[in-house]
C-alpha cells in the first residue's frame, strides 16, 4: 500500500561508492552539508563494502552521474584558498581548492549560528551535482554578484 520496490545493494555494487581497497570505499551519494567552521575540509564517509543503504543505486544503472567538483556549477573558488590556521592538507592541496554550494544552511536552535560552506578539492566528486553549462569561445560569463 504505497510502498515502491527498491533495490538495496552492498557498498561494493553500488554506482555511488569509491572503492579505496578491496573492503573499504567512501560513499559519494551526497555533498557536504554547511558546517559551522571556516574552511572546514569535507570529508566523504567511509563504509565498509559489505555495508548498505536505501539510497544504493546498482551500478551502471541510470542514476545522477558522479560530477567533480571543478566541473560542478555549485562549486566557487577563485583559484584556491588561502586557509587561515587549517593544516589537515597541503598547500599545494588547498591551491586547487573551493567551497562546495550545493546546499543551503538548515534552521539552528541556536541564535547567531554562522554557517561555512564545506571545502573540497577540485578532483573530489558528489552526485549531488550539477555540470556547468559550457561557454561558448570569445563569449563573456554574466557576473551576478
Amino acid at each position: 500500500m504505497g510502498l515502491t520496490s527498491r533495490n538495496v545493494v552492498a557498498c561494493h555494487q553500488c554506482a555511488f561508492w569509491v572503492g579505496l581497497n578491496a573492503r573499504d570505499g567512501t560513499c559519494r551519494r551526497h555533498a557536504p552539508r554547511p558546517g559551522d567552521a571556516i574552511d572546514e575540509v569535507a570529508h566523504w564517509p567511509l563504509t565498509h563494502h559489505d555495508d548498505q543503504c536505501g539510497d544504493s543505486a546498482v551500478a551502471g544503472a541510470a542514476v545522477e552521474p558522479r560530477v567533480t567538483c571543478s566541473e560542478c556549477i555549485y562549486w566557487r573558488t577563485s583559484g584556491g584558498l588561502a586557509p587561515y590556521k587549517r593544516r589537515e592538507q597541503w598547500s599545494e592541496w588547498w591551491a586547487h581548492a573551493g567551497h562546495c554550494t550545493r546546499f543551503a544552511p538548515y534552521p539552528m536552535a541556536a541564535t547567531g549560528y554562522r554557517a561555512f560552506w564545506r571545502v573540497t578539492h577540485a578532483t573530489d566528486s558528489c552526485c549531488d551535482g550539477a555540470i556547468k553549462a559550457p561557454t561558448m569561445p570569445g563569449s563573456a560569463e554574466i557576473d551576478r554578484a
